[in-house]
């Protein structure tokens, strides 16, 4: 939990986000954590339903993420009541980890677009959870389609205001243990202002969801189609990734977001480093595996090069170890034209890679839920990418406030007015390449208690 999630280091160095003024106060610190997070510091909740493993009480917990530890709420072993809400018995599972996000916390940041960015550290999360677990000869498959008032009646939680989005069955071996309680969560919410905002319309998005996922699971869906008006001018054929060789706790240790510290001073990044990205980021489309909902493409790369070894400026499309230019010409006047903040210099990027992802094809095949499969997805290949620029040691940066309908026009794969289920939209950009090497920093890193 800690290494995926927890509360790393405190970020003490100097770069462009607006705020960093106060990063020396003791009252107002900016933290990091192993996973890239949309909803910032309104990080996710989580909840162990454990059965009596490991010598813990049977009984449910919260884990805190601000200081790694597990904080009983209930006594009792409730884990069948967990596995009911799953379609399908999971065998072997002794105790579960069950993911809440609190929508009306993130929307105080985020506005309407809360259910969208917060829906990203689904997959952050769990795709951390994943590699952790493999790297130890486990094996997690984080669920996304469950009984949701289920599990939120058994924690009691309000569900326009907090509401489970994801479980991952955990298995350690333990005996079945009987069940010694049947009750609900007893517990209040601490909160500090005196009125509570509510956000009607985060509210319904949330809503809809909740109530989708309580029918049967869909079956796989269909890979979507792969269109763009432009022609392929030049394949370039990648030459063999950089391996990925930093153990993966370290990895997690210095992943960070670059803000406004890639410079291209340093000189281009190379085709291998790139592919490397690349490869880790599409491998959302296999290596997650949310219950078996998305085994085909569901998250798909675009790169606009700036500064890469052999490469020529321009907008590619990227697939099966090849960049297909699709346009020709220098594009970070675009990148900055159609950026919404003021904490990148896109001019000093090697590259900018752009995920997109097909929304609307897979609320087709699966209903509401299927936006947030398709954001869980998305997050995961943020987190592959940003650990595998860790692992290069080269600067990666996520941003989602960007103008999705100015680059869909860019790389004519979309448009607003078109309706087109078969619609492939930008949904996140990430600045990648060398950073400056005479940065002012203090690093200040926190061990696990």
């Amino acid at each position: 939990m800690w290494a995926a999630y927890g509360i790393k280091l405190r970020k003490l160095h100097i770069y462009r986000n607006e705020g960093v003024s106060h990063i020396h106060e003791y009252l107002r610190p900016v933290w990091g954590r192993g996973a890239s997070g949309g909803g910032s510091l309104y990080s996710l909740e989580v909840y162990l339903v454990c059965a009596g493993e490991q010598g813990l009480v049977p009984g449910i917990y919260n884990w805190n993420s601000n200081r790694n530890e597990l904080q009983r709420l209930v006594v009792g072993n409730v884990t069948d009541r967990v596995r009911q809400t799953l379609p399908d018995p999971v065998e072997g599972a002794s105790s579960f980890l069950i993911m809440t996000v609190k929508i009306w916390k993130n929307s105080f940041k985020y506005s309407t677009f809360a259910p969208h960015v917060t829906a990203t550290d689904i997959g952050t999360a769990c795709s951390s959870w994943v590699l952790w677990a493999r790297s130890r000869g486990l094996d997690f498959k984080p669920q996304l389609w469950f009984d949701e008032p289920a599990l939120n009646e058994l924690l009691s939680l309000d569900p326009d205001l907090e509401s489970a989005v994801a479980v991952v069955p955990l298995n350690f071996g333990a005996d079945r243990i009987s069940a010694g309680w049947t009750g609900n969560v007893q517990r209040e919410e601490s909160e500090r202002s005196v009125n509570l905002l509510r956000w009607d319309r985060n509210e319904l998005v949330v809503r809809e969801m909740r109530e989708a996922g309580q029918g049967t699971m869909p079956v796989a869906h269909n890979s979507p189609s792969r269109k763009s008006g432009h022609q392929v001018l030049e394949t370039i054929d990648l030459p063999a990734p950089t391996p990925l060789d930093m153990p993966l706790v370290d990895t997690l240790r210095t992943r960070r977001s670059t803000f406004g510290m890639l410079s291209n001073s340093v000189g281009p990044m190379t085709q291998q480093d790139l592919h490397a990205m690349l490869l880790a980021g599409l491998r959302a489309n296999e290596g997650v595996d949310f219950a078996g909902l998305a085994p085909h493409e569901t998250i798909g790369a675009w790169v606009l090069v700036n500064n890469v070894e052999g490469l020529k400026p321009g907008a590619y499309r990227y697939h099966d170890g090849k960049l297909e230019l699709m346009l020709e010409g220098t594009l970070y006047d675009f990148q900055q034209r159609t950026y919404y903040l003021k904490n990148y210099d896109f001019g000093s990027t090697a590259a900018v890679i752009t995920l997109t992802g097909w929304p609307d094809h897979l609320m087709n095949q699966m209903g509401p839920r299927g936006l947030r499969v398709q954001d869980a997805l998305l997050g995961a290949a943020c987190q592959y990418i940003y650990l595998a620029a860790a692992s290069l040691k080269l600067g990666c940066g996520a941003a989602l406030g960007f103008a999705y309908d100015a680059y869909a026009e860019l790389f004519d794969t979309a448009r607003v007015e078109s309706k087109d289920p078969e619609d492939e939209w930008p949904m996140l950009i990430m600045a990648v390449g060398p950073e400056q090497l005479d940065i002012a920093e203090v690093q200040m890193e926190l061990e696990s208690a």
